[in-house]
């Protein structure tokens, strides 16, 4: 009989005794088109993570029923329970909810788990051990295990700090990835110090006295060397092939139909890699509700966000037609723009600093999870950068002991990018590149042709003097007359479409940086994850539909060289 987990905590003279019970095994129920290998594969997860914990309590245990219903989707899932996560639970009634899409390794397991040590222990008084525990059952948590990311995080200052583990409330704070790798690795390592007995007297007891809590927290250190030790980072990726033909692929529809996860997204996509586009950029936000004013910095949630299973599932998707991808989280802040970013004085900007580091410190593992190959840690935050390299530099330091791939940041073309001196830190100069054109109403192809190479010999010579490549991390038009005098304004509604504007400013850009060996990609602001969006009647930035979707095309798929 395959061992799984049921088991009842008795205290009998202050110990606590497991007593077995009789078991019904893991039922799986598809909702869909589910591959019958990948129900295969995701019950034989569920079961390990149960017999893991079987093995460490040193008992012959079993479960109460748990089902598992498959979607083959996160849109599927969504639509059907409200809820885009790739697993999440019903603990009392025994019900798993999962997805069949790859690159969600070991999260029904983990769930199941929650649901078994739920039903047996209750809930724990420090939510470590009730989210390490069922994440440490998870051998092939993201491909690799717990142990194996927490190994990644542990060189950052606070890996091997315990305080906000013995939080809830700090605990919850942290970012749900960050806090699992080090929660199931903390678990495995209480399972070796104390073992199973000693584990589950905490589960009942809280928080350890501040003496004990020394001792462990110095032992805990040393187990997370040993981590680093027992698994090394992989080899680095710090640069990219070829040059990368790219839109800024944005999640445009807040419904689970119509963002980075549905199948129109993925129509979307399809219909870049049939204009020759290479590569994508990824966007999720944050918020800042003041740009003069730290506060910790949240994760994109919610089923209609660019939560992480969007991104992932987007990334994954663009893979697949063949496109690398760049990872671009950005701060939106409320009522300005990232530029406006700036603190009063020295220990606010210590504060904000430590959240962004925060931050970042989630979407640079979740870069490293799903093999991205860019990670852009910032956007146009001039007054964040200019006279603060020394806080990039050490942020940027930090995040490569995570994150093995190429690194930029998202520069401002006016007042940032040639005032900081950070760039060779950074694997590329990146530019989000809105120069105006021309300045008259009316002007020749030529003259456009004209200030669009000037404006790239700019960019080349300042990339020249840090010896580094650039990626135009942006570079945009809208669809209204003379958009090429401030590219960076949108129409927002305005009568003045002009379609032809935007061709013709795309065919100068294109043609200028033809043949340029310094420029390494150009990412055109902005393509998007519903198809509706566009159109000739249309007058924002996307080319969708309209004249200079046809000039993309001509170019990423002929005459554009280097």
């Amino acid at each position: 009989m395959s061992r799984t987990l049921f088991f009842a905590l008795v205290v009998l003279v202050s110990r606590p005794v497991l007593v077995c019970a009789a078991t019904p095994p893991i039922r799986m129920v598809a909702h869909g088109d589910v591959p019958p290998a990948a129900l295969q594969r995701l019950e034989t997860e569920a079961r390990a993570a149960c017999e893991r914990a079987a093995d460490w309590l040193g008992v012959e245990l079993a479960p109460a029923p748990v089902v598992c219903h498959i979607y083959p989707t996160l849109e599927a899932k969504g639509l059907d329970t409200g809820y885009t996560l790739p697993a999440h639970s019903l603990p009392a009634d025994g019900v798993v909810y999962a997805v069949a899409e790859s690159g969600f390794e070991g999260e029904l397991a983990r769930e199941v788990a929650s649901v078994v040590l739920w039903r047996a222990l209750g809930v724990a008084r420090l939510d470590v051990l009730t989210e390490g525990m069922a994440t440490a059952c998870a051998q092939s948590w993201y491909g690799r295990g717990a142990e194996y990311w927490a190994a990644r995080l542990a060189a950052f200052d606070d890996a091997g700090e315990l305080g906000w583990m013995f939080s809830n409330r700090d605990f919850h704070a942290e970012s749900p990835l960050v806090r699992r790798a080090l929660a199931g690795a903390f678990v495995s390592f209480l399972v070796e110090e104390r073992g199973a007995r000693g584990v589950l007297a905490m589960w009942s007891a809280g928080a350890p006295s501040a003496d004990e809590r020394a001792r462990l927290e110095s032992r805990w250190r040393t187990h997370l060397a040993a981590l680093r030790r027992a698994h090394p980072a992989g080899r680095n990726r710090r640069s990219l092939t070829g040059f990368q033909r790219g839109f800024c692929f944005a999640h445009e529809g807040y419904r689970i139909r119509d963002g980075y996860l549905s199948a129109e997204a993925d129509g979307a996509l399809a219909r870049l890699r049939d204009m020759g586009v290479n590569s994508v950029s990824l966007t999720p936000f944050s918020f800042l509700r003041s740009p003069g004013r730290p506060a910790p910095l949240p994760f994109s949630s919610g089923p209609g966000a660019e939560n992480d299973e969007s991104i992932v599932h987007a990334a994954a998707c663009a893979r697949r037609l063949g496109m690398t991808v760049v990872l671009k989280p950005h701060i939106w802040v409320r009522g300005g723009w990232p530029g406006e970013i700036a603190m009063a004085g020295e220990a606010e900007w210590t504060a904000f600093f430590a959240s962004y580091t925060t931050w970042m410190r989630h979407y640079a593992l979740l870069a490293e999870m799903h093999g991205m190959d860019v990670l852009c840690v910032g956007v146009e935050m001039s007054k964040a950068t200019v006279g603060h390299e020394r806080e990039w530099v050490r942020m940027v330091a930090q995040l490569r002991t995570v994150y093995s791939g190429a690194v930029t940041y998202a520069a401002n073309w006016w007042e940032e990018y040639e005032e900081v001196s950070f760039w060779k830190d950074f694997d590329y100069v990146g530019i989000d590149c809105y120069y105006p054109l021309a300045s008259d109403t009316s002007v020749t192809d030529a003259r456009l042709a004209a200030a669009a190479g000037d404006v790239l010999d700019r960019i080349e010579a300042l990339a020249a003097r840090y010896g580094r490549q650039v990626l135009i991390t942006e570079v945009g038009f809208a669809s209204r007359r003379a958009s090429w005098m401030a590219p960076h304004d949108e129409g927002n509604g305005r009568d003045d479409v002009d379609v032809r504007a935007q061709a013709r400013c795309y065919d100068a850009f294109l043609g200028a940086v033809s043949g340029r060996t310094r420029i390494q990609g150009v990412y055109f602001w902005k393509w998007p994850s519903f198809l509706a969006d566009g159109g000739p009647h249309h007058d924002g930035f996307t080319p969708n539909g309209k004249p200079a979707e046809a000039v993309v095309k001509r170019w990423f798929l002929g005459p554009l060289s280097r």
